[in-house]
């Protein structure tokens, strides 16, 4: 029999190359702010729960989001969509970092549109990312996907269309960008030096040009706080 696969889900993957020497000055940024707002806890660090959470707004970091928008505009435009039609808006802008065993739970990002990760050092035997397919119009059997050992007893094997997750083998310089519904997690790595990546929310919305629809989040300039 024939199958026709419809409705994928689409994560972009490109590559930001950074001078060395800038490079450096982003991860030493890092760690002294990892080191300044460390908690007593032996979780992983991440910014956005510890007054670090706009690095967009960063000189420092301009250059590379300035790179990141490029990418996010590209992602856009492979959807279908005019990048033309729409404005860009890094809500908040996060470093992750993480060692031996550790690990970021099952999440996702309900508050924007598109999120990202990109991976600014990457030792040897860090963990990978791993995205999780909890909608899937597949599970014929219900709640068979949220149990692995029942999914493997009625199946001849793991495929695109019973997998109920994906982990990619990531790299150093990667970029992977990704709508923010789609649930992920960081699983846990061997990793003695530090693995650092970096995490935005994006929100889009339509340009004030663009009028008269129902659908899309309306330009800022027409918006009123009260």
């Amino acid at each position: 029999m024939e199958l026709y696969s419809i409705f994928p889900v689409a994560i972009g993957k490109d590559v930001i190359n950074l001078n060395a020497t800038y490079k450096s000055l982003l991860i030493n940024n890092i760690q002294e702010q990892e080191e300044k707002n460390k908690s007593n806890t032996d979780r992983v660090w991440t910014g956005d729960e510890n007054n670090n959470e706009y690095l967009h707004n960063e000189n420092l970091f301009n250059s590379l989001y300035v790179q990141i928008n490029e990418k996010i505009q590209s992602y856009i435009t492979s959807l279908g969509y005019n990048p033309q039609d729409f404005s860009i808006y890094f809500q908040r802008s996060w470093a992750t970092v993480s060692r031996i065993s550790q690990k970021i739970l099952l999440h996702s990002h309900q508050q924007s549109h598109l999120s990202f990760a990109y991976y600014l050092s990457l030792p040897e035997g860090s963990g990978n990312l791993e995205f999780n397919n909890d909608r899937s119009y597949m599970e014929i059997i219900n709640g068979s996907f949220d149990k692995p050992e029942l999914l493997l007893k009625l199946t001849k094997n793991l495929n695109s269309f019973n997998a109920p997750n994906v982990t990619i083998g990531i790299k150093e310089d990667e970029i992977y960008i990704f709508p923010s519904k789609l649930k992920h997690k960081t699983n846990p790595g061997s990793n003695t030096m530090p693995r650092i990546s970096l995490s935005s929310d994006i929100v889009i919305t339509l340009n004030e040009n663009f009028k008269n629809t129902e659908a899309g989040m309306a330009d800022i300039s027409n918006w009123k706080k009260f």
